[in-house]
């Protein structure tokens, strides 16, 4: 039975749809693919069972919630200080240049 339902599953996903089961049921001799005989076999009515379904289909979208996702945001503890440091100028001493002035000639 496994056997079976992995050659139904053509896209491996586990599921069989709809699209799968109706190949499936069309290609009588499992080889992938649907022969003229094949497809008028099932278009006749001799090979397809006819399709029967658990539920009536719904079109009404299911309920659905929206809420904003709960989210904190807080900056990193982070501390920020300039390294210690010393202005001192060079000591300078500040003198007039020494000038003499003399009498004109």
């Amino acid at each position: 039975m496994a056997d079976q339902f992995a050659q139904m599953d053509a896209n491996n996903d586990g599921v069989v749809s709809r699209e799968e089961f109706m190949f499936a049921q069309m290609d009588a001799n499992g080889d992938g693919q649907i022969s003229r005989e094949e497809f008028a076999a099932a278009m006749s009515g001799q090979a397809m069972p006819a399709p029967t379904y658990a539920a009536a289909p719904t079109y009404m979208a299911p309920a659905t919630t929206y809420a904003a996702p709960a989210t904190t945001y807080a900056a990193p503890a982070t501390t920020y200080g300039a390294p210690a440091t010393t202005y001192a100028a060079p000591a300078t001493t500040y003198a007039a240049p020494a000038t003499t002035y003399a009498a004109p000639a």
